[in-house]
């Protein structure tokens, strides 16, 4: 029996109301975990869908490593010195349509709500990308 399930008066497992949260929290793929909990959920009323952010604007986007990876993927020699920063930031702005070198939290968080408010409650399985246009330059 795993953390998500509980067993009910017959000794069968049966999933609960919260093991979804559970289970989105295990799944490696956001994406995926959508598809792999709308069966055991079926007797549940939910709507399954993901946010998926580009680069946020904290400590982890945004360090000496993080702009020599920028100035390196753009033909450009880190230096090492604070000029790195005002470089990749110029970099990253003209690499995203909407000219934004990170996102910032309060940028994704609308869309969060959205998804967990009473409107959207005919939503269910779309991927939403808060990037900045930058998922444009991904490809499957």
């Amino acid at each position: 029996m795993s953390d998500s399930t509980r067993l009910d008066k017959d000794g069968h497992e049966r999933w609960t109301r919260d093991a979804r949260y559970y289970e989105y929290s295990k799944a490696a793929n956001p994406i995926g975990s959508g598809l792999i909990s709308k069966v055991p959920l079926a007797d549940f009323p939910h709507e399954v869908n993901a946010v998926v952010p580009g680069l946020i604007n904290t400590a982890l986007t945004q360090h000496k490593e993080r702009y020599a990876q920028v100035l390196q993927e753009a033909g450009k020699s880190p230096t090492g010195w604070p000029t790195d920063e005002e470089e990749a930031r110029k970099i990253l702005i003209t690499r995203t349509p909407l000219g934004v070198p990170w996102i910032e939290p309060e940028d994704v968080a609308p869309v969060v709500v959205f998804l967990a408010s009473d409107s959207a409650r005919m939503i269910s399985g779309a991927t939403y990308d808060v990037t900045g246009g930058d998922s444009a330059h991904n490809t499957a």
